[in-house]
């Protein structure tokens, strides 16, 4: 009885996924903009937060492990070396860094968009060119 319930669990939709993977730089790109530092530790902790149920299942999230990495930077660029450019260049270097993770992920042929899509479909589907 209990291996039916794990099987009917409901997973987030792959679109609503990409949106929840967003929040952290949305509330980034707003906190920051306004020249408040709490615009790196807020994010850090939604991309924590959202990495956390992915390291128990072992399945991991290319923007989610990116987001982490980024906010942990920025927070030691900010906290502990007293930088401020996370904060004055956030739009440029978010945009950049969300470039880079988009641009890797499509050089080693797993689109960051994949995983979110894999949601929705069956996994006979998932090896379809």
């Amino acid at each position: 009885m209990k291996g039916n319930m794990r099987n009917n669990k409901r997973k987030i939709p792959g679109m609503l996924y990409i949106l929840v993977s967003f929040i952290p730089w949305i509330i980034y790109w707003i906190l920051c903009g306004m020249g408040n530092k709490l615009g790196i530790v807020v994010p850090l902790a939604i991309s924590l937060f959202l990495v956390v149920p992915q390291i128990r299942k072992r399945d991991f999230n290319m923007m989610d492990v990116t987001s982490v990495l980024y906010f942990c930077v920025a927070a030691t660029g900010t906290f502990i070396f007293n930088l401020n450019i996370f904060i004055e260049y956030s739009s440029f270097i978010g945009y950049f860094v969300l470039f880079l993770m988009a641009g890797i992920s499509l050089i080693i042929k797993q689109p960051y968009t994949l995983q979110c899509s894999k949601r929705d479909y069956p996994e006979i589907y998932w090896k379809d060119k």
